[in-house]
């Protein structure tokens, strides 16, 4: 664009040279040209004053075209300096455009590169933002899921503990509470036994300690075996009938404990399988225990009920109290936990 500025100035100089040349060349022309009779006619006037500076100065006397030639080249020379005049306005306004239009276009280029820059700024924070956002909810999602196993695994913890804990209050507890009743209302029949069969035909000893400890009978040949209520009762009936209110009030706490059991055996440690066999022991004891005591007393007694010969099951009172003791360690240990979980929430 600059050249083409550049060349229409230069045309329309170079018509300007032209035109000035042709008015230079027409107004000589005139003078070249102009009537005899001015001459003449000076002449016919002045022919003393033309001659005399004919003669005085004869170097003046040159021709016409001489002149022209001389007016031509100022003039000439005057607008070949206008001419550069002309061209250097031209070249400083071209350069003053081309200036313009560099400042103008960096300018649009640096509008265009901040616009660029803002917008590569922009999209990497939005893509950052929403990198950002996503690993939020990611992170959020996943506390979610946590939180959620947690709570379904504290939920779990929490019904079997609920579970164990009945195991505990509503079946394990009161067992203990009736075997203890039944335990010292025997202790209690077997003192007496003692004490009353002392010079008689039977001779009894006690032996062990604690839970082993147990009433004997002392044989003729000084061997002991155990005495079982079971037998002995018909021989406690016909010779000592005042310690039947004893096995009675023994019968009716053992019935408590049966009663116990029909009711909440569903409580009962599923893995303590051995335990189970135990209580069915005692329950096929006690059912018999009860009938001959109820023949008894209703004044007679059948041969095949008195030949019975249903053990005590001692073991049962030990895995009891191993069930009680591992119940009651996993309820402390679930306080304890249950008391941290709060204290840290």
């Amino acid at each position: 664009m600059n050249r083409t500025i550049r060349r229409c100035h230069a045309i329309a100089v170079v018509l300007t040279l032209i035109w000035s040349a042709s008015l230079l060349a027409s107004n000589v022309s005139r003078q070249a040209t102009s009537p005899p009779n001015f001459r003449d006619t000076a002449q016919a006037k002045h022919p003393t004053s033309i001659q005399s500076q004919a003669n005085v100065s004869p170097q003046n006397n040159s021709p016409p075209s001489s002149s022209a030639d001389a007016m031509l080249g100022a003039m000439t020379r005057d607008v070949g300096s206008r001419l550069d005049r002309i061209e250097a306005k031209v070249d400083l306004v071209s350069h003053s455009l081309s200036d313009r239009w560099f400042t103008a276009g960096l300018g649009f280029l640096g509008v265009l590169a901040g616009a660029a820059v803002s917008g590569g700024t922009a999209a990497y924070l939005q893509s950052k933002r929403l990198q950002s956002e996503q690993d939020a909810a990611e992170r959020s999602s996943k506390r979610q899921e946590e939180h959620a196993d947690r709570k379904f695994g504290l939920d779990a913890l929490a019904v079997m503990h609920a579970f164990q804990a009945r195991q505990l209050n509503d079946f394990y507890g009161p067992f203990r509470v009736f075997l203890a009743q039944v335990g010292a209302l025997r202790r209690e029949l077997d003192s007496r036994l003692l004490l009353q069969t002392q010079g008689s035909d039977i001779s009894l000893t006690l032996s062990g300690e604690g839970r082993r400890r147990r009433l004997m009978v002392v044989q003729s040949d000084n061997s002991k075996k155990g005495f079982r209520l079971i037998e002995q009762m018909p021989f406690i009936y016909q010779h000592y009938p005042h310690l039947m209110p004893n096995i009675g009030e023994l019968v009716a706490s053992s019935d408590l404990l049966v009663e116990h059991i029909h009711r909440n055996g569903g409580l009962l440690n599923p893995q303590s399988s051995w335990l189970g066999t135990q209580i069915a022991t005692y329950l096929a004891h006690q059912r018999v225990m009860k009938e001959i005591y109820q023949q008894l007393i209703a004044g007679g007694l059948g041969p095949a009920t008195a030949n019975y010969s249903t053990v005590y099951p001692r073991l049962m009172d030990v895995l009891v109290e191993r069930d009680y003791r591992s119940l009651r360690r996993s309820q402390q240990v679930w306080q304890r936990q249950a008391r941290t979980w709060t204290n840290s929430a």
